[in-house]
């Protein structure tokens, strides 16, 4: 994971999922799937699906997509 987590500009109020999901990528040594970020940032998946979502989109983040699970980089 690169630990350079670059936010969005500084005009953008980042939605509270976006703000748990990087803490907990913050905090880990490797990937995690979507549903251990989930379960960590306290949130249900489909929440933590989106913000994972908006997040790649926004170059903030790196999903590599294997099988059925997703890894966030």
């Amino acid at each position: 994971m690169n630990r350079n987590v670059e936010m969005p500009q500084s005009g953008m109020e980042s939605p509270w999922s976006h703000i748990a999901v990087l803490r907990v990528l913050q905090d880990s040594q490797q990937g995690l799937t979507g549903r251990k970020i989930a379960r960590l940032s306290g949130m249900n998946h489909r929440a933590c699906l989106n913000a994972l979502t908006e997040l790649e989109l926004l170059s903030v983040i790196r999903c590599q997509r294997e099988g059925k699970t997703t890894s966030s980089l």
